[in-house]
This record gives structure tokens, C-alpha cells and sequence, in this order.
């Protein structure tokens, strides 16, 4: 058997509700932001060039959905560190 990691237990525990609800709409709104994107292109000299969109279709939705994550992360942190709101707020989440 292997040790459960941190995010082993976030998913079996039910935490991380709003870490993952902020990692989600941040995928999108990063997918939304990269289509909206124009074509972006890097001249390489011995490979020509290359379309960043093409290469790497998911970037938009990878981004936005780390830093939506760190976000939800971070006011899950804050939130469950207030004195009394942090107890009921972990109460809910099962922290």
C-alpha cells in the first residue's frame, strides 16, 4: 500500500469544494480568453514556424484553471483560519 497524499485526501474527503468550483470556472474563462486569441506564431530558425495554438490547444484551459485552483486555495486558507467562522466553515467541508 502507498501513503495518501494531500490530494488523495482533499478528493476522498469532500474538502476542496471551492478550490475546485474556482479551478473549473478558471479553466473556462482561460479557454474563453486563448480562443479569443489570435493566431499566435513563434518563428524558430532551424524548425520555421510554429503555431502556438496548434501545438498546445489545452494552454488556455491549464492556466486559467492553476490559477483559479491557487485562488479557491487560498480562500479556503483564509476562510478556515477565522476564529469562529473557520470552525463552522470546517465543520461543513469536513476539514
Amino acid at each position: 500500500m502507498r501513503e495518501l497524499e494531500r490530494d488523495d485526501i482533499t478528493a476522498v474527503s469532500g474538502t476542496g469544494i471551492i478550490k475546485n468550483i474556482s479551478a473549473s470556472v478558471g479553466g473556462l474563462v482561460g479557454n474563453g480568453i486563448y480562443q479569443l486569441a489570435g493566431s499566435v506564431t513563434v518563428s524558430v530558425p532551424l524548425l520555421g514556424e510554429m503555431n502556438i495554438k496548434k501545438l498546445f490547444p489545452e494552454l488556455g484551459t491549464s492556466i486559467g484553471a492553476s490559477i483559479g485552483g491557487n485562488i479557491g486555495g487560498t480562500v479556503e486558507s483564509v476562510l478556515g483560519g477565522i476564529p469562529f467562522v473557520g470552525r463552522i466553515f470546517n465543520a461543513i467541508l469536513g476539514n
